[in-house]
């Protein structure tokens, strides 16, 4: 029944009480998809796991100051959703909280958050040394910061307009679905620093031609390149012990 602008109360009365609202519940509005903005009161502390997951036409959304924690999957293909702006007060925010949102442009972090912040759009902790989010709706070639030590799970899951990923030799974790999805990268080289290429890192990378994996990778987990089509050749090293389950699987 929802479409358009919804506007969630701060106050709701039941039984003559009046009750202030202060979370909004998992999955609460999943799959409206004619739902355009949604204003959010100030009353507001909790954004649920998969709370506006796939609400196809939401384009904006204002989180007030008062919210301090947004679940995981909470705006997860959100189509059409251009930006975000993550207030100071926000504490921690789940896994693939903006993923696959291919218009979203850029990720705003308020000045004052001793958690998190952003640089060119990008969602990181506050020190830069992990890098949680990149947006949908980056394109072309990124390189990651020197700083990064660790790329999140889901970080660039459904980036399908960025061609080109330089990863630096800081980073010695690379989480699962990493780069899942992104489906124009052609190349890519893993640094020295890293030893594990975990579960479903480039799964679905369709257009992903050339893998040079480093001789310091020790396993290569299930499913790591399934789906990426478009391989004609991988080298695997000399210090690769372990290849688990459907790592190069279709």
């Amino acid at each position: 029944a929802y479409s358009g602008t919804v506007f969630i109360p701060e106050i709701v009365n039941h039984n003559n009480t009046d009750y202030t609202v202060i979370a909004i519940g998992n999955y609460a509005f999943e799959d409206y998809s004619t739902i355009t903005d949604i204003t959010v009161p100030s009353s507001i502390t909790t954004i649920g796991q998969g709370a506006f997951r796939r609400c196809s036409a939401l384009e904006h959304i204002i989180i007030p100051n008062s919210v301090e924690s947004i679940g995981g999957w909470a705006f997860s293909d959100c189509i059409a959703l251009t930006d975000i702006n993550i207030p100071h007060s926000v504490k921690t925010i789940g896994t693939g909280a903006f993923s696959r949102c291919p218009v979203l442009a850029k990720i705003n972090v308020e000045n004052g958050n001793t958690n998190y912040c952003s640089q060119d759009g990008v969602l990181f902790n506050y020190d830069k040394t992990i890098l949680i989010q990149c947006p949908g709706g980056k394109s072309g070639e990124y390189i990651i910061p020197s700083s990064v030590t660790t790329i999140n799970n889901y970080a660039f899951n459904g980036c399908t307009s960025l061609t080109n990923i330089t990863i630096p030799s800081s980073v010695t974790t690379i989480s699962g679905y990493a780069f899942s999805c992104c489906s124009s990268i052609t190349n890519v080289i893993m640094p020295n620093s890293v030893t594990t290429i975990d579960e479903y890192v480039f799964s679905d990378c369709s257009a992903l031609e050339n893998v040079t994996i480093s001789n310091s990778i020790k396993t290569i987990n299930r499913y790591a390149f399934s789906g990426c089509s478009a391989i004609k050749n991988i080298t695997i090293p000399n210090s690769v012990t372990i290849i688990d389950n459907g790592a190069f699987s279709g």
